[in-house]
């Protein structure tokens, strides 16, 4: 998912998805999964919220279906997570929107403040997901891969939570990133740095050279 020129009015995008327009807004983007560590986000958020940032909110842009969650394990998974918002006491403050259309999402996430990828496995550069918020110019928070991805480097291109399914760690982390402009400006940069020729044009690009090599006259013999 590309960045559009985004909205003209990041506040009609916010009452729309019915966010406050004065929250700072933490998206997750992807389809969601067990795997994608968004039962410890929420009760990060929970924490956070307890203990004086009450104007946090948590977007999650994404479906439960997939071939990874099949009709009936989604249903299964989407009620035990709302459950799990409940008992965490942040109803009001976390909106899922299942699946949106790309251009809905992208106006979606030109309006949050950060995104973060709480995996279970860490994050890496082939999340397709991670590079859409890069392309978005969200400040962003991984958990930590093994081995870590080279290009996630802490406090530059992201702002990595070093251990995965730990709340505190991730607590930890998002205050490091709520707390500091200067950090939140600087991973965005880098970040969108990330970007470059990783565009779906530049790509496009890069296979048609390809495929023109291989496939003009004499390519292939000795």
């Amino acid at each position: 998912l590309c960045s559009s020129s985004g909205p003209a009015d990041h506040a009609a995008t916010r009452r729309g998805l019915g966010v406050p327009e004065n929250a700072q807004v933490i998206a997750f983007f992807g389809f969601v999964h067990p795997v994608k560590g968004l039962r410890y986000l929420i009760e990060a958020l929970a924490r956070l919220r307890a203990s004086g940032n009450d104007r946090l909110h948590l977007l999650v842009l994404g479906g439960f279906t997939s071939l990874a969650l099949p009709e009936q394990e989604a249903q299964a998974f989407r009620a035990e997570l709302t459950d799990w918002i409940d008992m965490c006491g942040v109803a009001a403050h976390v909106t899922i929107t299942g699946h949106l259309p790309a251009e809905e999402v992208s106006a979606a996430l030109h309006a949050t403040d950060l995104a973060a990828f709480p995996f279970t496995a860490g994050a890496t550069t082939k999340s397709g997901a991670l590079l859409s918020a890069f392309a978005h110019g969200l400040p962003t928070l991984v958990t930590a891969a093994d081995p870590p991805d080279p290009e996630l480097v802490d406090g530059e291109t992201v702002v990595v939570a070093p251990r995965v399914r730990d709340v505190a760690v991730l607590v930890d982390a998002l205050r490091r990133m709520i707390d500091d402009g200067s950090l939140r400006r600087r991973v965005a940069a880098g970040g969108a740095a990330l970007m470059a020729g990783r565009t779906w044009e530049e790509i496009a690009a890069l296979h048609h050279d390809v495929y023109a090599r291989v496939t003009r006259p004499g390519a292939g013999s000795a």
